[in-house]
């Protein structure tokens, strides 16, 4: 634990928020809290984008965070496209 997982503690228990792009400090749980919507984003990604062609270091991070989360009926787990790993 970091100071900075204590600040979004604290800002999550008083029904505040945080910036995913600051920082990596954020945990799944983190993410899940406060942008509960955040795992069917990456799924639309996917969808939108199968081969994976627009990425940044911030998506890799956060797909690999979500990478054990269930698919939904229908879809591949996230990071298999065609470019999955990259």
């Amino acid at each position: 634990m970091t100071i900075v997982n204590d600040v979004i503690d604290l800002a999550i228990h008083y029904g505040g928020s945080y910036y995913l792009t600051y920082h990596r400090f954020a945990t799944r749980e983190h993410v899940e809290r406060r942008y509960p919507q955040f795992g069917q984003f990456l799924r639309l990604k996917q969808a939108h984008d199968p081969e994976e062609r627009f990425q940044s270091d911030w998506y890799r991070h956060y797909r690999a965070l979500f990478a054990d989360a269930p698919a939904p009926a229908g879809t591949a787990p996230l990071g298999e496209g065609e470019y999955g790993g990259r």
